[in-house]
């Protein structure tokens, strides 16, 4: 209610102030983690996708390279783990390495698909797989 000489002011649905900016497409990239464990462990994170690849018999071909890459590339932190042992029967402190390197979706399939045989890993199809699928939404 307006008094003495006080316009009464509308209230409006709140809208947009200005002209509206294009929302371009956020980037996607693809975070790769090697750790130096009992066994050498390539976690693979693009998008929805999360991988964690554990090499138990040595490193496959296809993943060398990849390796190689992130451990030259990548942020190095060294991880202290705590874990009980039942055969031994006391608490054992170890320290594993661990490599951290974001890259493009490019990149990453340039790399493994460098190695001649990584079309015979499940592993490496299924991420050259969603790399497809998330570069040919782009175009």
């Amino acid at each position: 209610m307006a008094q003495g000489g006080q316009k009464a002011v509308a209230v409006e649905a709140a809208g947009a102030a200005g002209p509206a900016r294009q929302q371009n497409r956020p980037r996607v990239r693809a975070v790769v983690k090697v750790v130096y464990a009992h066994s050498t462990n390539l976690h693979v994170q693009i998008d929805d996708l999360k991988i964690r690849y554990r090499m138990k018999r040595g490193t496959p071909n296809w993943a060398k390279e990849l390796i190689r890459y992130v451990t030259s590339h990548g942020r190095h932190r060294i991880l202290k783990v705590h874990a009980y042992s039942r055969v031994l029967g006391y608490r054992a402190e170890y320290e594993n390495d661990v490599y951290i390197v974001k890259m493009s979706l490019k990149k990453l399939a340039k790399i493994i698909a460098s190695s001649p045989t990584w079309k015979r890993s499940t592993v490496a199809n299924e991420i050259i797989k969603k790399i497809n699928e998330l570069t040919s939404d782009h175009e």
